[in-house]
């Protein structure tokens, strides 16, 4: 893979791994990423974290909570992705495998800590 791709793989690492309850240090960080044959450096993350804040994207960082690195805001937050997960399995005409897929789709926006609580 590319250094270019390394800002959405950065992200990717942000929406999965992190949370306010689970803060990433850098070191934590280029290990996801190595996982991806990415090895960037600290310096080049810090340049990656400003493009994406820059974006748009709320990133809090070691200044902010002492700790390290994890993703404020998402697109949908863990209680309305429960919420949605259980409206999908009240209702009654949707198909088995449809309400299986759509609960796949509502865990991939919360991070891998949260999807254990909406598997349930």
């Amino acid at each position: 893979m590319t250094d270019r791709a390394i800002p959405l793989c950065l992200l990717r690492v942000l929406r999965d791994h992190s949370d306010e309850k689970h803060i990433l240090s850098i070191a934590d960080i280029q290990k996801h990423l190595e996982a991806s044959d990415l090895h960037p450096d600290r310096r080049t993350l810090y340049t990656h974290f400003d493009v994406l804040t820059a974006m748009g994207y709320e990133i809090s960082d070691f200044k902010a909570n002492g700790k390290g690195y994890y993703l404020m805001s998402r697109e949908v937050e863990p209680s309305e992705a429960h919420l949605l997960c259980d409206a999908v399995c009240a209702l009654p005409f949707i198909p088995e495998k449809q309400t299986l897929d759509l609960i796949r789709k509502l865990q991939s926006l919360v991070s891998v800590y949260e999807r254990r609580h909406i598997h349930n």
